[in-house]
């Protein structure tokens, strides 16, 4: 075989055997220090393995990865001729954060080799990156040329400092990398008592929340700043057993110090999960009131999103049993206020006591529920958890707090 058909014959092992490798636009930003990895990868059920000039980017906390796999390779035949390759890829994925947290995103990305047509590659990867200073997984590569396409699975495996993984779940979560990465402004109100400020470790749990819900949730919300008080007043008198509240006139979010008071969770004894379940729920609400880039709804009532969930969340029997003796029921009062009443049976019913109160109530505390406790909720109401997981989470499920 003459050096330019092995040459070739190169390009054609390197392009089916080496599309995993590529770089990570990042999105959302990086939840700590961010840190390299370098690693290779090879075809499933094969000991081979090629090395490649590539470096994995990732925050042990958390966020989008990147990387970059860009590189040229030039050889001179005997003819004097000169034949080249150039590769470039992109993928786009996000970190779980912590202690095998699932990596996983899309690719795409050119490879152009003197004398073949221009190949594109696309397909999806994942994994799962460990603080023992390893990350593994799969990619499934797609490659496309003049029309025709061919598709394998590969597996990949990278290796970075564990010691620089354990740092990075240390660092400090500021008000800054909030904003910068979910564009959400940190603020503390001054309230009867003085100002309360965000603590570095309450930022650390609004990031572990944020992280975790889907950005698709996050851009349907109205939602501007999230503050911290210490308690809530009403007509000027402390209401201290409000955890927080959301006002939909300022697209914001108030949390007040009973939100760290351990209540709707037994394995909760410092309310970290409570604090960030506070913040969901009112996270709700936001999503509740959200009419378009411009507006709010005056009623949340009037949200397409709160009619459905109310229609989904009524007993199957409702047709039956008539609209008075199943889900929600508005009745007008005498006066300027009406009330809401819930009726249900012990398969269908909101989770807490509290998500009795009135619809919007429900659907933000099932939903809290959902990401925090969905065991509870599928109990209370499969109806709801069901609603929840196609229509809010888009399929994603959860076990305590942290994506399936």
């Amino acid at each position: 075989m003459n050096s330019k058909a092995k040459f070739r014959l190169w390009i054609i092992l390197t392009l089916l055997l080496s599309m995993f490798f590529s770089s990570v636009n990042q999105v959302q930003g990086q939840g700590s220090q961010p840190i390299s990895a370098n690693g290779h990868f090879w075809r499933a059920g094969t000991s081979e393995y090629y090395d490649v000039p590539w470096t994995l980017v990732f925050s042990p906390a958390g966020g989008d990865v990147y990387g970059s796999a860009n590189w040229s390779e030039t050889v001179t035949e005997d003819d004097g001729s000169v034949n080249s390759m150039d590769v470039n890829w992109d993928f786009v994925g996000t970190y779980a954060g912590g202690d095998g947290g699932v990596v996983a995103g899309t690719m795409s990305g050119t490879a152009k080799a003197t004398g073949y047509p221009t190949f594109y590659f696309s397909g999806p990867w994942s994994g799962n990156l460990y603080a023992s200073g390893i990350g593994e997984g799969v990619f499934d590569a797609t490659v496309t040329a003049e029309g025709e396409s061919a598709s394998g699975q590969y597996s990949w495996q990278v290796n970075y400092s564990a010691d620089d993984f354990a740092a990075g779940l240390k660092s400090t979560i500021t008000a800054e990398f909030i904003a910068a990465t979910y564009g959400i402004t940190i603020t503390n109100t001054a309230g009867e008592s003085g100002q309360k400020e965000w603590s570095d470790h309450e930022l650390g749990l609004l990031n572990d929340l944020l992280k975790e819900i889907p950005k698709e949730f996050l851009a349907n919300l109205s939602l501007q700043s999230i503050a911290r008080a210490d308690v809530y007043y009403k007509r000027s008198l402390p209401d201290p057993y409000t955890f927080g509240v959301y006002r939909p006139s300022s697209s914001s979010i108030v949390i007040f110090d009973q939100a760290s008071s351990p209540f709707d969770f037994q394995d909760d004894p410092n309310g970290d999960k409570q604090f960030k379940a506070t913040i969901l729920h009112e996270l709700v609400h936001a999503l509740q009131y959200k009419k378009d880039e411009y507006s709010n709804f005056d009623n949340p009532y009037k949200s397409p999103l709160v009619q459905s969930y109310m229609d989904a969340t009524t007993p199957l029997n409702a047709v039956d049993t008539g609209i008075w003796e199943n889900g929600w029921t508005y009745f007008e009062g005498r006066g300027k206020n009406g009330n809401w009443k819930q009726w249900s049976d012990e398969n269908e019913k909101p989770p807490t006591n509290y998500g009795q109160s009135n619809p919007c109530e429900d659907m933000s505390e099932s939903v809290m529920m959902y990401v925090y406790d969905p065991e509870k909720l599928k109990i209370s109401s499969p109806l709801r958890y069901n609603f929840i997981r196609d229509q809010i989470f888009g399929g994603i499920e959860y076990e305590n707090g942290v994506q399936k």
